[in-house]
């Protein structure tokens, strides 16, 4: 008895490994050219899971134009613009490193457009068809694929308007002082705030001082921010001052300066 019940016991277990190997992961459709997805329109978003994506000639023909590391979990796209522009690629959400090869033609008579990395940009001629290969370039080195996520759009032209306040504050025993305002700004991934700040001491010297900070969130809200603008020659005194503040914005299609240039009132602040 004691050992028919071992016998069951142990074909229990076995089947129970049986039952929990691991499965291999299924190649997504677009694994292949043929298969590639067709994007209707722009803008567009899309998550896989390219685990289980493979490799083949038309990959390493394409890439013997880029040279990236690797095109391992390779998936394709295509899309036709509607329009002459910029056209964005971003990846950057992406579980794994990220490339991306554009090109036009078909396998044996590719044109390349771009050998992209991470966010992706390319000048577009309306009317003509591109193929997208997205692949794992290996530079992070953690294994083949994940969860992609793809989202193509057209890319606009980053916007900002800065202000100065009239009044800012000025530490009395540091000469430190505080230069206030507001930013406004649009459709940039990078921005920064930068201020100068100089004020006539008696008739013959003047100090000179600058300040720097991130910008805020281009969502296009009103948001305000605050500097410590340090002195190079000298303190900053209650009194009138002349500012200059720049917001600096950038996306990948280009960067926008906006600058505001007014006298402010420096509020004595006690040290």
């Amino acid at each position: 008895m004691k050992l028919g019940r071992c016998a069951v016991l142990a074909a229990l277990v076995l089947g129970t490994v049986t039952a929990t190997a691991v499965p291999a992961w299924a190649a997504p459709d677009n694994d292949t050219w043929a298969g590639r997805t067709v994007i209707g329109s722009v803008p567009y978003s899309q998550t896989e899971d390219t685990t289980g994506a493979t490799s083949d000639g038309d990959e390493a023909a394409l890439n013997a134009y880029c040279h990236l590391q690797a095109v391992d979990a390779s998936v394709w796209y295509e899309v036709t613009a509607d329009r002459t522009d910029s056209l964005v690629l971003d990846t950057l959400q992406s579980s794994y490193s990220t490339g991306a090869i554009v090109a036009t033609g078909s396998p044996g008579n590719w044109t390349v457009v771009a050998c992209l990395l991470g966010n992706h940009i390319w000048q577009t001629v309306a009317g003509q068809t591109y193929t997208i290969l997205v692949v794992d370039t290996q530079y992070d080195g953690i294994g083949v694929g994940g969860i992609l996520n793809v989202n193509l759009y057209w890319a606009a032209r980053p916007t900002a308007d800065i202000t100065a306040d009239p009044n800012g504050e000025v530490d009395g025993r540091t000469g430190v002082a505080t230069i206030h305002g507001t930013m406004i700004c649009t459709n940039a991934s990078r921005n920064d705030i930068y201020v100068d700040l100089w004020q006539a001491v008696g008739r013959l010297h003047t100090v000179n001082g600058s300040g720097s900070t991130t910008g805020p969130t281009c969502d296009g809200a009103t948001h305000t921010w605050a500097i410590e603008v340090r002195p190079y020659d000298g303190k900053f005194a209650g009194g009138m001052a002349m500012v200059t503040a720049s917001g600096t914005v950038c996306n990948l299609l280009a960067c926008v300066i906006d600058s505001n240039q007014r006298t402010v009132m420096l509020l004595g602040r006690p040290g």
